[in-house]
């Protein structure tokens, strides 16, 4: 898998099960390939999730609220599918990260410098949230 990673142009995360996906690639001792994978990667929900430095996944039906280890590949934190609901959890989480949520139909881009969203975004930075991008 390694050799499969060194050998394309881009990486594709799916949604799922952040945790799970984490724990997958942790025993396959892939960490340190996609670290210094320099193509483009995507990734969509949980796979958005684990490019960050912290998992945040708020409270729904399947998740009790909790943070988890993520790949640091960014050192900001995603909130996906996000519709406004979920805004008092992510007060207090942003005062130590910057987060953006993202709703769904949304995205963003990092060029490794700068952030450019794709629609609607809300950044959430030390407890105030703010629209990032609009239509």
């Amino acid at each position: 898998m390694q050799n499969e990673i060194k050998d394309h142009n881009v990486l594709y995360f799916t949604g799922g099960r952040p945790e799970k996906l984490m724990e997958s690639l942790i025993a396959k001792e892939l960490i340190q390939a996609i670290k210094g994978f320099s193509g483009l990667m995507v990734g969509v929900s949980a796979g958005a999730l684990v490019f960050c430095r912290d998992c945040i996944i708020t409270k729904d039906e399947d998740y009790p609220e909790q943070v988890i280890e993520g790949l640091e590949l960014v050192d900001f934190s995603v909130e996906v599918h996000y519709d406004g609901t979920v805004d008092e959890e992510l007060f207090p989480l942003s005062y130590n990260r910057d987060i953006y949520a993202i709703p769904n139909g949304s995205a963003i881009y990092w060029d490794k410098q700068v952030i450019t969203p794709i629609h609607n975004v809300t950044l959430f930075r030390k407890r105030n949230k703010q629209i990032f991008g609009e239509d």
